[in-house]
């Protein structure tokens, strides 16, 4: 993908790519049976994270329809390391990594998705950096 540009027509770090909002992250998930894109946005403050999660609602089917699929919106999240979050699942696909003929489609899959996400970022990043003052 380093050669696709983001839809604003610039060159983008698609394995990291920047949200640039403290404490929202992108990621790939590659787990034993399954994989997708999720967005973390991992606030400590409870009230603002209140907010991010209905601001989210409230793009569901924006989103939705950018994606092509029902995005799923976990509001109490719990990462990991233990710290709140909340995820929107932006896609997910039920095969396995591990097994090397999945590697094509998963490949594409997560190409075609961050494409999807990167056209609606573009849109709407402003929402959330309006929230964050």
């Amino acid at each position: 993908m380093g050669s696709q540009k983001s839809a604003g027509g610039y060159r983008v770090n698609w394995i990291n790519y920047p949200l640039k909002i403290k404490n929202f992250f992108c990621r790939i998930i590659l787990e034993d049976d399954h994989y997708g894109l999720v967005i973390d946005v991992q606030e400590k403050d409870e009230s603002l994270r209140q907010l991010f999660t209905q601001q989210w609602y409230e793009l569901k089917n924006v989103l939705s329809n950018a994606l092509g699929n029902d995005v799923i919106i976990k509001a109490n999240h719990i990462m990991f390391t233990g710290v709140p979050a909340v995820r929107v699942v932006l896609f997910e696909d039920q095969r396995s990594w591990q097994e090397r003929q999945n590697w094509p489609v998963i490949q594409q899959n997560l190409k075609d998705y961050l494409i999807k996400w990167d056209a609606f970022w573009q849109d709407f990043d402003d929402v959330f950096k309006g929230l964050v003052g």
